[in-house]
């Protein structure tokens, strides 16, 4: 679901979160997270982080008193975590097979995680089956319609990496979410180690341009969807 690496190298997206376009993208993440939860009660709120790495977004929401958990794949990850913030609980998993009970979370966050993930339709009814009634995930999909799409190395990645707004909007209903808010972003024509000094003023034209309320065309779409009870009532009928 993550990098694929040895227990003793170093995890490599704590060194590209660092770089200009990396701080761009998790400052970007967090500004979208901040306006799809601004309304919500997150008083005594569980949210779990799918694919959460070292805690780019688990830490803030931690050191806030935030109840929040991370599960990893990856052993190095979880231990950059833990170096960083070591009472936060982690769990090292498979996001496609989540060890929780059922309705335990009111969030759940999959960031940068579901590319990854070649069931995604399974994956997004083991999201539901753990959230509470009315209960939200998060979620961050990479677009096919986007001309970053037009880059030669994007068409090596397999066919299962790649999804579109609307079709994603139509797996959530399918599996018994209602989509609710969606917002485009990463229009920058940079890749997530780059330290060009550009990245700021091409920022700064996403944002004047209002970009990131063209989900449909957007390079990466951030979505929330809030758990319904459509499929408890199909099995009921």
């Amino acid at each position: 679901m993550r990098w694929i690496q040895s227990e003793n190298e170093e995890y490599y997206p704590d060194f590209a979160n660092s770089t200009v376009m990396g701080n761009y993208l998790t400052k970007k993440e967090e500004e979208l997270i901040n306006a799809i939860l601004e309304k919500e009660n997150l008083n005594n709120s569980l949210m779990l982080d799918i694919g959460g790495g070292s805690g780019r977004f688990a830490i803030p929401l931690h050191l806030k008193g935030k109840k929040v958990i991370v599960l990893d794949s990856s052993a190095n990850a979880l231990l950059s975590l833990k170096n960083n913030q070591n009472n936060l609980p982690i769990i090292r998993g498979n996001g496609e097979k989540l060890p929780f009970k059922s309705g335990t979370f009111d969030i759940i966050f999959v960031i940068e995680t579901i590319e990854y993930i070649t069931n995604k339709q399974s994956f997004l009814d083991e999201c539901r089956t753990m959230l509470k009634e009315d209960g939200i995930l998060i979620v961050t999909i990479l677009n096919r319609l986007s001309y970053k799409m037009l880059h030669p190395n994007r068409k090596k990645r397999p066919e299962f990496y790649w999804t579109t707004y609307g079709e994603f909007k139509k797996s959530l209903i399918t599996g018994g979410f209602d989509p609710e808010k969606a917002f485009g972003f990463n229009w920058i024509p940079a890749n997530r180690s780059s330290n060009n000094s550009l990245i700021p003023y091409f920022a700064m034209i996403e944002c004047f341009l209002g970009l990131k309320n063209l989900p449909s065309i957007s390079p990466w779409v951030i979505i929330s969807a809030r758990k319904n009870n459509k499929k408890h009532d199909k099995k009921l009928v």
